[in-house]
């Protein structure tokens, strides 16, 4: 029987230094000790890929390198061999900054279904300042567009809950991603974690919350735990209602004119209403169109839960 979905990787280590991620601090702790971006060599990767494919045939590819484009040269040999000896169909992570419409063609000939892409905030001032992210709304539309035109399914990541942001910039990174129609758009609360230089950011400037504790951080993706408390670590007026926003992100990339009647909703206290709302439009609606009848039992069995828990 062929698996779902076997993973692979072409290297490790990710070039951009981004503010809430730990790549950063990590390259700054083995400064010296070798290079942080090292590669497979493209043969190796087809070998490897070859050699699991006998063992244990898959539906699905994934790379899961934190960026599968960082290198572009390299990349378009991978793809000619790939699409050559293996023609599995393929997902995959890019940075938008490091993509170009060629670049979109050669992996849809390749044969890739879906690319994930980091979009995390939709002003783009704040995420060049607050992220360290200097891509601009213009360069993330172009690929949206070179994305969409091949017809390859598009998955957004986006966080919430920045030192100093404000309500309606939450809101603009949901209309950033309405115009790019994603088939899921995920979003979570920043988690400042130590090492990090927004976590550097916040402690400085009296952002974090007085009880923050590195040790009582649990995470705020609920997908597989329907019990956990969404909390946010940092200190903000809009807090409360940023982190009920997060329930309601996929329909109002949906539905954007529903912001009006999610301004309202988003003032109660959280709620099992906003947990279900958010299971069945996120990461659990793409798992229901892919699962067989057994994993859509599971499924249906935890959603229940919620409800009636």
């Amino acid at each position: 029987m062929a698996k779902e979905v076997i993973k692979f990787m072409i290297g490790r280590g990710c070039p951009f230094n981004c503010s809430y991620c730990f790549n950063k601090g990590m390259r700054d702790l083995y400064k010296g000790k070798g290079h942080w971006l090292r590669f497979k060599s493209n043969k190796r990767v087809i070998e490897e890929i070859k050699d699991v494919e006998k063992k244990y045939p898959m539906k699905w590819l994934s790379f899961v390198d934190d960026t599968f484009n960082a290198n572009k040269e390299r990349l378009k040999e991978l793809l000619g061999l790939y699409k050559s000896e293996i023609k599995i169909p393929f997902i995959c992570q890019l940075r938008i900054d490091a993509a170009d419409e060629e670049q979109i063609e050669l992996l849809k000939q390749a044969g890739v279904e879906r690319i994930a892409v980091g979009i995390e905030h939709g002003n783009e001032e704040f995420r060049k300042k607050i992220l360290n992210r200097n891509m601009t709304n213009k360069q993330i539309l172009d690929f949206s567009k070179w994305v969409n035109k091949r017809k390859v399914r598009i998955h957004t990541q986006n966080i919430m809950g920045f030192p100093g942001e404000t309500l309606e910039q939450v809101f603009s990174t949901i209309e950033l991603n309405a115009k790019i129609k994603p088939e899921f758009a995920n979003s979570n609360i920043l988690t400042p974690y130590p090492g990090t230089d927004i976590y550097t950011y916040a402690k400085n400037n009296g952002y974090l919350d007085d009880d923050f504790s590195f040790e009582n951080i649990v995470g705020h993706n609920t997908s597989n735990d329907s019990n956990v408390k969404i909390k946010s670590e940092i200190k903000n007026k809009d807090i409360l209602q940023i982190v009920n926003l997060r329930c309601f992100f996929m329909l109002l990339v949906w539905c954007p004119w529903a912001k009006p009647l999610v301004k309202i909703l988003i003032k109660f206290p959280y709620n099992r209403f906003f947990e279900f709302l958010w299971q069945i439009t996120g990461n659990n609606r793409i798992t229901w169109r892919y699962a067989n009848w057994k994993e859509r039992r599971v499924l249906f069995n935890k959603l229940m839960r919620i409800v009636i828990s």
